[in-house]
């Protein structure tokens, strides 16, 4: 009788072993259960703020600044060129354009005053230049007299002279050279190139100079 006793004892105490281990355990899921609610909530609540903090951020950010380090590595555009005409006053004038260009002469038309002259520009060389060219065209090289002269281009052009220049010649009246070069009038250069020493005479090369399309000077080149 006293066994049984004792086994029921032992028995009534095993289940209440049991029994506040199984409340203990579903009291601490419950408890952990909270935690977690309780944790998932928070990092709700933090996404929300730095969501939040991000996008306040953005909108306080300032806009960048290109520096003048930054700004010399940017590509250069050309502007458009300022409206540079001359107003149409009697004081206004454009600034002329010039060049000049040694030829050959081919003729002189018109009449006193309004002469139009028709050039073949040719290449007037000397020193290595001049070498070159000459060997380039089979002759001799370097040329004599150190001076080559290339007329490849076949194109003649016209030009009105300005009335009245003077004209430096090296070919004197009677057809000799003068390598000092002198001065005469436009008109009696134009008698020359149809005289008797008209041969000499166009036989020289001219420098021309050329403004706004009209020649404003002729100069004679003298050669030996």
């Amino acid at each position: 009788m006293a066994d049984n006793q004792r086994t029921k004892t032992i028995v009534f105490i095993m289940l209440g072993v049991i029994a506040a281990l199984a409340v203990g355990a579903i009291a601490g899921w419950f408890v952990r259960g909270l935690e977690v609610d309780d944790l998932e909530e928070e990092l709700a609540m933090t996404r929300d703020r730095l969501a939040e903090a991000e996008i306040d951020g953005a909108q306080d950010e300032p806009a960048e600044v290109v520096t003048d380090d930054a700004a010399e590595t940017l590509p250069e555009v050309e502007s458009a060129p300022a409206d540079t005409a001359a107003p149409t006053g009697s004081g206004s004038s454009a600034t002329p354009t010039s060049e000049r260009q040694p030829g050959m002469v081919v003729a002189v038309t018109g009449s006193p005053g309004a002469y139009v002259l028709r050039i073949d520009y040719v290449l007037f060389l000397t020193g290595a230049e001049a070498a070159a060219a000459a060997t380039a065209h089979g002759d001799e090289s370097p040329p004599p007299n150190d001076y080559y002269v290339v007329n490849d281009n076949p194109l003649l052009r016209d030009f009105p002279i300005r009335p009245g220049i003077p004209v430096t010649v090296v070919t004197n009246d009677d057809g000799t050279s003068d390598s000092d070069g002198h001065t005469i009038t436009l008109d009696q250069w134009v008698a020359a190139l149809s005289g008797p020493s008209a041969g000499a005479y166009r036989a020289s090369i001219y420098w021309v100079t050329i403004t706004d399309a009209t020649i404003t000077a002729i100069e004679a080149q003298y050669v030996p």
